[in-house]
C-alpha cells in the first residue's frame, strides 16, 4: 500500500520560469485492487485550492467499480473494471510508475504500453521476460548504477547497485531510428520506507525528430517532486471509498442525471468565490464597456450604410419622376 502526493512543473522549451504550468497529483494504490487518483492546477491562491478548481478530476478504483468524479460542477459517473485487465491510459501513463519501485496490486496488470513492447513497474520490468539485467555498469550523480534492458533495447533502466530497484535514470528510443524520444534522470532519491529506496524527484524530458546527425531535439521537460509519501499501514484505507458532496448528479448516459445526495445549495458560493479569486472585476467591467461600445460602433455603420445605399436608390426615383416612366419597383429594378 502506498500513498504519494507529488507537484509537477511543465516548462515550455526557451521559456522563463515565470511561464511553467503546475499540476498536483495525489497516487494511491493498496492491494489487491484499490487505487485512488486526483489531480489539479495549482492556482498559488493556497495550500488546497488546486483540490476545489474547476479542472480538478478525482478517480478511484474500488472492489472492481471505478468512479469518475469532477469535484467543482459535483457530477460524477461509474463502470465496472473487470479483474486482470489494465487500468485507464490517463493514468498508467503517468510518469510516478516510470519510477515507481513496486506494484502493490494483484487484481490488475501493472501499467505498460504493449505496442512499444514497456513495461512501466520497474520490479514487474525485472521479473518479465522481456527485460534483462546486462553486466553494463555507469557512475549517474555519483553513484554506480546497473543497466536493465527490454529485448529490444529500446528501453533502459538503470538502477542504483546499492539501492536496488531504485531508478536513477531512464530512457526510451525509437527502435527506427536509434533516437532517445524520453528520458528521465532522478535528481533525489530518499528512502521512503525500510529498505525501500526511490526518486523523489526527478526531470522528465521528451525529444522530437532530430536533425541529419540524429541528435534528439528537445520538446517538452517537466519536473515532478513528490512532496509527500505514506506506506503501508500509514495508508487509511476509507481514501479508496468514493465520497460525493452534497447535491451530487450521477451521469446516467444519454445527457440524463439524476441527484444522488441532498444538498448543494453551497455550489453557487463556491463558484462565485472561484470567479472572484480568479477574475479581475475591473478588467471585466472595461470588457463589457468595450463590448458595448463595438456594438454601438456597428450599428451606426449599418445605419451610415443603409443611408449610403437609399442614396442612389434615392437619385434613380427622381430622375425617374422627371423623365415621366411609371413609378414602379419593377421599372427601378430593370432600368439601366
Amino acid at each position: 500500500m502506498f500513498h504519494l502526493k507529488s507537484e509537477w512543473q511543465y516548462y515550455e522549451p526557451g521559456a522563463s520560469a515565470s511561464t511553467r504550468l503546475g499540476l498536483q497529483r495525489i497516487i494511491a494504490a493498496a492491494a489487491p485492487g484499490d487505487i485512488y487518483f486526483r489531480n489539479g492546477h495549482d492556482d498559488n491562491l493556497g495550500p488546497d485550492s488546486w483540490l476545489h478548481e474547476p479542472f480538478n478530476l478525482e478517480w478511484t478504483l474500488h472492489q472492481g467499480q471505478e468512479t469518475f468524479n469532477h469535484d467543482f460542477n459535483r457530477r460524477y459517473s461509474t463502470s465496472t473494471l473487470t479483474k486482470g485487465s489494465e487500468i485507464p491510459d490517463f493514468l498508467s501513463h503517468d510518469g510516478l510508475f516510470f519510477i515507481l519501485p513496486v506494484w502493490p496490486l494483484s487484481d490488475y496488470q501493472p501499467p505498460r504500453d504493449l505496442t512499444k513492447k514497456l513495461i512501466f513497474i520497474v520490479g514487474a520490468a525485472i521479473k518479465d521476460a522481456g527485460y534483462k539485467r546486462t553486466k553494463e555498469r555507469q557512475q549517474i550523480n555519483g553513484q554506480w548504477c546497473t543497466k536493465i534492458t527490454s529485448s529490444t533495447g529500446q528501453d533502459e533502466i538503470w538502477i542504483a547497485e546499492d539501492k536496488e530497484l531504485c531508478v536513477l535514470q531512464r530512457q526510451w528510443s525509437d527502435q527506427r531510428t536509434g533516437q532517445v524520444r524520453w528520458r528521465i534522470i532522478a535528481t533525489r532519491v530518499a528512502e521512503v520506507d525500510p529498505g525501500l529506496w526511490m526518486p523523489v524527484e526527478f526531470e522528465e524530458t521528451q525529444f522530437g525528430i532530430g536533425d541529419s546527425q540524429h541528435q534528439p531535439v528537445m520538446t517538452r521537460r517537466s519536473v515532478t517532486r513528490i512532496v509527500e509519501y505514506k506506506f503501508g499501514s500509514d495508508v487509511s484505507s476509507d481514501l479508496f471509498v468514493p465520497k460525493l458532496r452534497p447535491g451530487a448528479v450521477i451521469d446516467e448516459g444519454g445527457s440524463r442525471f439524476r441527484q444522488v445526495s441532498p444538498g448543494g445549495q453551497d455550489q453557487l458560493d463556491e463558484v462565485v468565490s472561484y470567479l472572484r479569486a480568479h477574475t479581475d472585476l475591473a478588467d471585466l467591467a472595461r470588457y463589457k464597456r468595450s463590448i458595448s461600445q463595438r456594438l454601438e460602433t456597428f450599428l451606426l455603420a449599418v445605419a451610415v450604410g443603409i443611408v449610403l445605399g437609399l442614396l442612389p436608390f434615392g437619385a434613380r426615383w427622381r430622375h425617374l419622376r422627371r423623365v415621366g416612366r411609371t413609378r414602379t419597383f419593377d421599372d427601378i429594378k430593370v432600368q439601366p
